[in-house]
């Protein structure tokens, strides 16, 4: 896009193409160096310049709308460029939105059906920049004038100049001030500029912003309190306050543009409301639709279907959707008992155990005397007494005498040494913790373990599009306050569908009663916006407020400020890691050396017996 105007200008009437202005017999005259071509000529040098520009006509009079060529033509002969395009057919087929706009009109009428057609085919701008000019007969302009400001403001165009041509052969320009410290919503004519041999008599901004100070106008918000996000105080003048993660940015958007905030009670079934695909809604949407209310906050997720018929903000908050259950169930006395092992180092202490009774069963009744003396000891009458007490700490009252049985004893001892501190450390953190049950961090543990979840009707079409969710839940009118109470109060196999900070929030205000625990899946990351009427003033001045909180940090600070968790993150409390094989691999290991060593040993006693000198050198060490 170079610098050169593009000039989109179409006549939409029914005239014939053919110049017919010297037929006119002097009903109109249009002379060379009138003020009107020459205040637009000076807008669009001055303003419009090196911006793409789009110049509509409408004309009932047929004659007014040659003198709006003609005018056209002159302004065209004033500006000191060409323009890149020049478009004389049907303007509307050009699709986009428009943000400078130059309109002729004859009457209130053509403004009508101009304004009509653009809004019906929605190609024109709320915050754009117009300058309607009305060119006619009419000795008095004004009522005309107020019937399309009337207009102008119904529609949200704040930007706007009516250019007319006084008696005085000057162009004047009228607009109108919604907010002043003298009134409010006011859309009466005031004359801006006087344009006088091809000078601006007064020097105002011909495009001034508007709404940058409301002067304590009031603006309805509907909203409700539906922590953390909305919280209200009522205050002894009989205003409100209001706080919370966007009760904090209502607030300081009040003080922004100094407006007042009237609050408008939000019904108190279904506040939030339904937008139907009929059209129809309920709820604060239906007080909204009615004009009963400015605007509405308070963690309201941005939707395609609502934005058909609302304005609203960009999304200054992403807030996951999450599913939250009730904490964990405590262990029962013999489940904390049998804890700080995993099942497969109870197995292997088992299958030790039984392995090391059949030994001694098979020794004492199935082999030789002389065979279990030399493993077990001539003096041990219990030996499978021996082993357990041995294994708890107690004392060996009759060590062997022969060194392979020390190393199986000590081989015993070590390895019970290892799984009787590992267990007794465990089982310390595991009482001191107070741990609770594992509990599913994901959808399908939760299908699999056959949890019900509690959905909302506004946050139905969520749960309806996830796959995980769509078989498991449940629509409900309870509000979400009182499921969470009832959850925390030990509801078991149920869960709920809301946004995390809500339940954080939670936590942190019911931490007593023990908290809630949250999926670390997240169902949906949902982006709060700020709706309003369909055609509002403030969309864009929010917008850029909203913008510089987020760029300095100060929407981060404000949630925080309310949900940042201040005991437990995800509600559950932290569980103590169970021993497991791999964690035992070093005693394992430890355990494997040993039964070498006795295996050599054992050797060399068996040697002993055919050679002297073996058996006085284990003789000596028994010693």
């Amino acid at each position: 896009m170079n610098s050169a105007t593009v000039l989109l200008y179409f006549l939409q009437n029914t005239i014939f193409c053919n110049i017919l202005a010297s037929s006119l017999h002097g009903e109109i005259h249009l002379n060379r160096g009138r003020p009107m071509a020459q205040a637009i000529a000076h807008i669009i040098k001055q303003f419009f310049n090196e911006t793409i520009l789009y110049v509509s006509t409408m004309a009932v009079d047929h004659r007014l709308g040659y003198l709006q060529k003609d005018i056209l033509d002159e302004v065209m002969a004033e500006i000191d460029y060409n323009p890149r395009y020049l478009n004389h057919d049907d303007g509307l087929e050009v699709k986009g939105l428009r943000r400078n706009n130059i309109i002729l009109v004859d009457s209130y009428e053509a403004f009508r059906t101009m304004l009509h057609q653009l809004e019906i085919t929605h190609v024109y701008y709320s915050s754009g920049y117009y300058l309607i000019v009305l060119l006619n007969n009419v000795e008095n302009n004004f009522p005309t004038i107020e019937r399309i400001l009337v207009d102008c403001s119904r529609l949200a165009l704040i930007h706007v100049n009516i250019l007319v041509e006084s008696k005085q052969a000057t162009a004047d320009f009228y607009t109108y001030y919604p907010y002043t410290q003298f009134s409010c919503n006011d859309t009466r004519p005031k004359l801006v500029h006087s344009f006088v041999n091809e000078t601006m008599i007064l020097g105002v901004d011909i495009f001034p912003n508007k709404v940058i100070n409301l002067h304590k106008c009031p603006l309805r918000v509907i909203t409700w309190v539906n922590p953390p996000f909305i919280l209200m105080e009522n205050q002894s003048d009989g205003s409100v306050r209001f706080y919370g993660d966007e009760g904090i940015l209502l607030e300081q958007l009040a003080m922004k543009f100094n407006f007042s905030i009237k609050y408008v009670s939000a019904p108190a079934e279904n506040p939030r409301g339904f937008i139907f695909d009929n059209g129809s809604m309920t709820g604060t949407f239906e007080i909204m639709r009615r004009g009963n209310a400015d605007f509405t906050i308070g963690c309201f997720r941005y939707s395609e279907q609502r934005a058909k018929h609302f304005a609203t903000t960009y999304s200054y908050y992403q807030v996951p959707i999450v599913v939250s259950i009730p904490h964990g169930l405590s262990y029962t006395a013999l489940e904390r008992l049998f804890y700080p092992f995993s099942d497969a180092v109870w197995l292997g202490v088992l299958l030790i155990s039984i392995s090391a009774v059949l030994v001694i069963v098979l020794l004492k009744y199935f082999i030789k005397r002389h065979a279990e003396f030399f493993i077990m000891g001539s003096n041990n009458k219990t030996p499978i007494y021996n082993m357990l007490i041995s294994a708890l700490g107690g004392q060996v009252n009759h060590p062997p005498k022969h060194t392979f049985a020390r190393y199986i004893l000590m081989k015993w001892l070590i390895l019970a040494l290892v799984l009787r501190s590992t267990y007794q450390a465990v089982l310390y953190d595991f009482i001191r913790t107070n741990t609770e049950k594992k509990l599913p961090d994901s959808l399908e543990e939760l299908v699999d373990a056959g949890y019900t979840i509690h959905v909302d009707p506004p946050t139905k079409d969520i749960a309806q599009s996830n796959r995980g969710l769509r078989n498991i839940y449940e629509i409900s009118v309870e509000s979400q306050h009182a499921f969470l109470l009832r959850l925390q109060g030990g509801l078991q196999k149920r869960g709920i569908l809301c946004p995390r900070d809500y339940v954080t929030y939670f936590n942190n205000v019911h931490y007593k009663d023990g908290p809630l625990h949250i999926l670390k899946e997240r169902i949906l990351v949902q982006p709060n916006c700020i709706y309003f009427q369909k055609y509002s003033f403030f969309v864009r001045p929010f917008n850029d407020i909203i913008r510089r909180f987020w760029s300095g940090g100060l929407l981060d600070k404000w949630k925080d400020d309310f949900t940042k968790p201040k005991y437990t993150f995800d509600g559950s409390r932290p569980s103590v890691r169970r021993f497991s094989n791999e964690q035992l691999a070093g005693a394992y290991e430890l355990y494997g050396a040993l039964i070498g060593v006795a295996f050599v040993i054992f050797m060399l006693e068996l040697l002993s017996t055919y050679f002297e000198q073996a058996r006085i050198f284990f003789e000596i060490i028994i010693r």
